[in-house]
C-alpha cells in the first residue's frame, strides 16, 4: 500500500543531513549509557499509582475512537470496583518490571486527505485508550519532576494559546520595522529523537521506574494504516531529530539581502499565514479581513441552507450555528484586528448583519438595533475589544515576563491625550478603556501561592475524600425537616471526624452558599 510505505518512509533516518546521522550516532551510546543508568536509579517516583489518580484520569478524558482493542472511555468510566482494581494492577505492574502491553503500542491509522492538496494525507491515528488513561498518569508525575517550561513556550501550557502568541508578536513589533522568521519543521514529530528526549529528563531529575517506563513508550510502536477498507501493517519510530525545514521573512518596504541557515535558503515574501492568521509585511489587518469574509461566506451559505419557514431549524439553533462557526473566526483573530480602523470596522460588521437577517428572516431595511435585540448578539467589534480586554488580563494575572506586558505596563496610567495610538499597545489600551475595565486593571496583581503553601506530590492521596448523595425528590418541594435529615444522613455516610456539607443552594442575593461544617467538638453555619 503506497500510503503505509509513504507514512513509513517518514520516520526514516535518512531523512536527516549526513552531518546530523553522524552527530547522532555519536551521542548515541554516551545518551544509552546515561538513560540506562538513571533508570536502574531509585527515586521518589516508583511509588505505586493510587484509584483516585485513575478516577482522575479518567474523568478528564472525553469519548473519542478507540483503538485496536476497540476499548472506549465510555467503557473505563463505568468500570465496577474489582475491573477497576486489576486495571490499576496491571497499570503499576508495568512501572515496576519496566513494560509496556504490546496493544498500547500500537495504533489505528487513518488517512485523511489535506484540502487543496492532491494525493497528500494526513494521519490520524487512533491509540488503545487504556494505554492514553495510563500515559495521563505518567504525564502528571513527569510534569512534576521537570517543572513549570519556559515562559515564553506557548504549547502545551494551560491558561496559554495561539492568541496569546499572537498577541506578544504583535506587541514586539509595535510599530518598528523588523525581521521576523518563521521556521516550520518538517516531519518534527515522526523525526523526533528518543535518546534526546531521554537525556532531556535525565537531565531535569528523572528517574527510576517513571523513566524507564517513557523509555518503553518510545520504542517498538507499530501502525496499522486502514484506508477504503484495505489494511496494511507498518512498523513506524520516533527516532531521529528534525533538521530540514521551510522557513519564511516577511519581506520589508526595501529589498533586504539574501538569508540562509546551514543548507537552508529562506524565502522572502510579502504574506504569510501564521496560527492561521495572514500576516503582511505592514501587519495590516486588510489581509486578514479579506479572508475572514471568504470564510464567513461559505459558513453563512450553510447558514442558509438550514433555514426554512416550514421545516429550518429554530431560531436558537440558528444563532447558535452562527456563534460557533462564523463569529469565532472573528474572534480568534482579535489580536490581529484591534487595530482596525472605522472602515474596516464597518466591514467586519456587514458579516454579522447579514447572519442576523438570515437568522430572522428580516427584510434588508430592518434597522440594526432591532436585529441585535431579537438575536441577542453584540456587535463584533464589541466582541474583538472584550476579547483583547481578557487577553490583557490573563497576561497580567498570569506571565508578566512577555512582550505584551513589558509594552502595557507604561501605557496604562497615561492619559487618553498622551497614549501612543499609532502602536499596537496604544491600540490594545484604546480597546481596554471601551470596556470600561482599565481601572481593574492598574490593582491587578500577578497569581501568587502563599508563603506558607507547598504543593502536593502528586503520589500522596489527597487528605479530602468527597462523597455524593443523589436524593430521590426535589428540594423545591423537599420539607425542611425531611431535608434536615437527609444532611444527616449523608454526613454519617462519610465516616470522618470534620465534614463539610452543601446541598449546592445559592443565595443570588447576597450573594452566598449554603454550606455548613460539621464537627463532633462544634458546629458552625
Amino acid at each position: 500500500m503506497n500510503i503505509a510505505q509513504t507514512f513509513a518512509n517518514w520516520t526514516k533516518s535518512t531523512n536527516l543531513c549526513p552531518a546530523t546521522q553522524a552527530r547522532q550516532e555519536q551521542l548515541r551510546p554516551r545518551r544509552k549509557d546515561l538513560v540506562r543508568a538513571a533508570c536502574n536509579e531509585p527515586s521518589c517516583t516508583d511509588a505505586l499509582y493510587t484509584s483516585a489518580e485513575l478516577d482522575a484520569a479518567i474523568a478528564k478524558c472525553r469519548d473519542t475512537g478507540p483503538g485496536a482493542d476497540g476499548i472506549t472511555y465510555s467503557m473505563l468510566k463505568h468500570l465496577g470496583e474489582p475491573a477497576k482494581n486489576s486495571y490499576l494492577h496491571i497499570i503499576n505492574l508495568t512501572r515496576a518490571q519496566h513494560i509496556r502491553p504490546e496493544p498500547w503500542n500500537k495504533q489505528d491509522t487513518n488517512p485523511i486527505p489535506k484540502p487543496k492538496e492532491i494525493n497528500v494525507y494526513r494521519p490520524i491515528a487512533l491509540l488503545s485508550c487504556t494505554g492514553k488513561v495510563a500515559e495521563q498518569m505518567v504525564h502528571r508525575w513527569l510534569q512534576w519532576v521537570v517543572g513549570p517550561l519556559h515562559d515564553r513556550l506557548y504549547a502545551y501550557t494551560r491558561g496559554i494559546g495561539t492568541q496569546e502568541c499572537l498577541a506578544d508578536v504583535m506587541a514586539t513589533v509595535n510599530g518598528k520595522s523588523v525581521l521576523v522568521v518563521f521556521l516550520d519543521l518538517e516531519k518534527a514529530y515522526e523525526l523526533a529523537s528518543s535518546d534526546a528526549i531521554l537525556t532531556s529528563l535525565v537531565i531535569k531529575g528523572v528517574r527510576g521506574h517513571l523513566l524507564a517506563w517513557t523509555q518503553k513508550y518510545t520504542q517498538n510502536r507499530e501502525a496499522r494504516v486502514t484506508f477504503q477498507g484495505a489494511t496494511k501493517l507498518q512498523g513506524l519510530r520516533t527516532e531521529n531529530k528534525p533538521e530540514q525545514d521551510q522557513s519564511h521573512g516577511c519581506q520589508a518596504l526595501s529589498t533586504p539581502p539574501p538569508l540562509n541557515l546551514p543548507g537552508t535558503p529562506i524565502e522572502w515574501v510579502n504574506n504569510f499565514t501564521y496560527l492561521g492568521v495572514n500576516l503582511n509585511f505592514r501587519l495590516s489587518p486588510t489581509p486578514k479581513i479579506t479572508l475572514l469574509k471568504h470564510k464567513a461566506h461559505s459558513q453563512l451559505n450553510a447558514l442558509r441552507c438550514i433555514t426554512s419557514l416550514n421545516q429550518g431549524a429554530t431560531h436558537h439553533i440558528l444563532r447558535l450555528f452562527y456563534i460557533q462557526a462564523v463569529r469565532s473566526l472573528v474572534e480568534y483573530a482579535a489580536p490581529v484586528l484591534t487595530t482596525l480602523s472605522p472602515t474596516q470596522e464597518k466591514t467586519i460588521e456587514v458579516i454579522q448583519n447579514n447572519a442576523m437577517r438570515t437568522i430572522l428572516g428580516a427584510p434588508i431595511g430592518t434597522r440594526l438595533s432591532l436585529l441585535r435585540a431579537e438575536t441577542h448578539l453584540l456587535p463584533l467589534t464589541d466582541r474583538i475589544n472584550s476579547r483583547n480586554s481578557s487577553i490583557i488580563f490573563k497576561t497580567f494575572k498570569t506571565n508578566q515576563n512577555c512582550p505584551l506586558h513589558n509594552k502595557l505596563q507604561g501605557l496604562i496610567s497615561l492619559s487618553e491625550d498622551l497614549a501612543p495610538l499609532h502602536t499596537y499597545a496604544g491600540h490594545l489600551i484604546t480597546a481596554l478603556r471601551s470596556t470600561g475595565s482599565q481601572t481593574i486593571l492598574s490593582t491587578l496583581k500577578k497569581d501568587t501561592f502563599h508563603q506558607d503553601f507547598s504543593e502536593k506530590l502528586p503520589w500522596i492521596p489527597s487528605p479530602i475524600k468527597y462523597h455524593y448523595t443523589n436524593q430521590p425528590f426535589s428540594k423545591a418541594l423537599c420539607p425542611p425537616a425531611q431535608a434536615f435529615r437527609a444532611a444527616l444522613d449523608s454526613i454519617t455516610l462519610t465516616l470522618a471526624d470534620n465534614v463539610y456539607y452543601t446541598d449546592g443552594s445559592v443565595d443570588r442575593e447576597v450573594p452566598a452558599a449554603a454550606a455548613a461544617v460539621y464537627s463532633p467538638h462544634f458546629s458552625a453555619c
